[in-house]
């Protein structure tokens, strides 16, 4: 019995690694929060108590807390249940379900890639240790946020897809219900994220069949479950301008200024900052276009395209760098040549290595310039100061280099 439970471990060690170090990165994250920035609940756990409890009592105010509530109401509902008990007891139920999540979210990822084909423990254990390490990881658990929902769901979606393929199983209405129910939500909590659902509605509906009764039913599915999600709005519709206008103040005041790997260099710290904004939503609803007209890629790939460039172009990446990486990951797949010996896997996906080292990079790489400072103050003077402020640019510029060049050789290989 015992011989046998220690095959079963050995046999899932590279996937209990992973685990372990998310794991980790949870707990240097708790402990950093409480003795070094003497911090008990931090500000993201309280921008969602703080429009919860305000739910309960003055629904029609939950955008006017001092908490910057700038998600759907379905998100802010989701956090009711945390209000019954004191916020710090709160605020630790759910960094204990954060982690959980992160667990899931390694599993789950892990179940992606078996379902497509990367069968090899060894190279599903180099990914997974890419997605369950870095200060992506780290700012997570450190600000008790929540994206891990989102990446869960997520990954879920993308898990039934590929498992009714794989299975050739038909999809029912049935299927539409339960898998977009969770999509909504994720939506509610991360709005962005709408053009992830339409590249999903439009893999299924044609634009042949935009009018058919079966098109008309999945269109029904959604709005049905974002009506239930966010029923409040049907009670208070002033709520509807109220978030609009939050929004359009959050974008002006705190919201990004640029591409995350420009965040800290100050010439990049540009005005017109609403033009900015809607000129990239639109160049990303463009793109979303592009690859829901793109029949021959598969949901996976284009989920896994959008999330590679996202990172080059949407302004909002730096919030969900945590999702856009696994999924950008899988872009590498179909690049990867398998070699048992190790010095042939390194000969062979010299130039996939490249792209992996800077996904690593921006995994890494400690959000503010003062973690360097401090510990290199001679970094603080030019033009020393200038690379460290440009320092995510080399590695999504090794990123960018790595895909550019396989596909490249691809597309090359093809015309021989």
């Amino acid at each position: 019995m015992l011989r046998s439970k220690f095959v079963e471990i050995k046999q899932n060690l590279y996937l209990i690694i992973p685990i372990c170090c998310i794991i980790l990165w949870a707990i240097y994250a708790l402990l950093h929060c409480l003795f070094i920035d003497n911090i008990l609940v931090h500000w993201d756990f309280l921008q969602r108590y703080i429009p919860a409890k305000t739910l309960l009592f003055d629904p029609e105010n939950i955008y006017h807390t001092e908490a910057v509530a700038f998600w759907l109401p379905s998100h802010t509902i989701l956090f009711v249940p945390f209000v019954f008990v004191p916020i710090l007891i709160a605020n630790y139920i759910f960094y204990s379900i954060n982690i959980f999540l992160a667990i899931i979210f390694v599993r789950q990822f892990n179940r992606i890639l078996i379902l497509m084909d990367l069968n090899e423990k060894i190279y599903r254990f180099m990914f997974l240790m890419i997605i369950s390490n870095g200060f992506i990881v780290y700012r997570q658990f450190w600000l008790n946020n929540v994206k891990f929902i989102v990446g869960v769901i997520l990954f879920f979606v993308i898990t039934r897809e590929l498992h009714y393929r794989k299975d050739k199983i038909t999809k029912t209405m049935k299927y539409y219900w339960i898998t977009y129910g969770p999509f909504a939500l994720a939506i509610g909590i991360y709005p962005p994220f709408i053009y992830l659902m339409l590249i999903y509605l439009f893999q299924d509906v044609r634009f042949r069949d935009l009018l058919k009764k079966k098109s008309f039913k999945m269109y029904g599915i959604i709005g049905i479950w974002f009506a239930i999600q966010n029923f409040i709005i049907f009670i208070y519709p002033s709520l509807i301008f109220d978030l609009l206008t939050l929004y359009s103040r959050y974008n002006e005041e705190w919201g990004p200024t640029m591409f995350f790997y420009f965040k800290d260099f100050s010439l990049f710290q540009i005005p017109y900052k609403q033009f900015i904004i809607l000129l990239m939503s639109i160049i990303m609803g463009f793109i979303s276009f592009l690859l829901i007209l793109n029949k021959k890629l598969q949901i996976e790939e284009k989920f896994a395209y959008f999330s590679l460039i996202s990172i080059f172009l949407n302004i909002y990446t730096w919030q969900v760098l945590l999702i856009l990486i696994p999924f950008s990951l899988l872009v590498f797949l179909k690049f990867l040549n398998k070699e048992i010996k190790v010095m042939d896997f390194f000969k062979k996906n010299k130039i996939l290595i490249i792209g992996l080292i800077g996904i690593i990079g921006i995994s890494f790489m400690p959000e503010f310039n003062f973690s360097f400072y401090k510990y290199a103050p001679f970094l603080e003077n030019n033009p020393y100061n200038i690379i460290v402020s440009l320092r995510w640019v080399f590695f999504v510029f090794m990123l960018g280099f790595s895909i550019l060049i396989l596909h490249i050789k691809k597309y090359a290989q093809k015309d021989n």
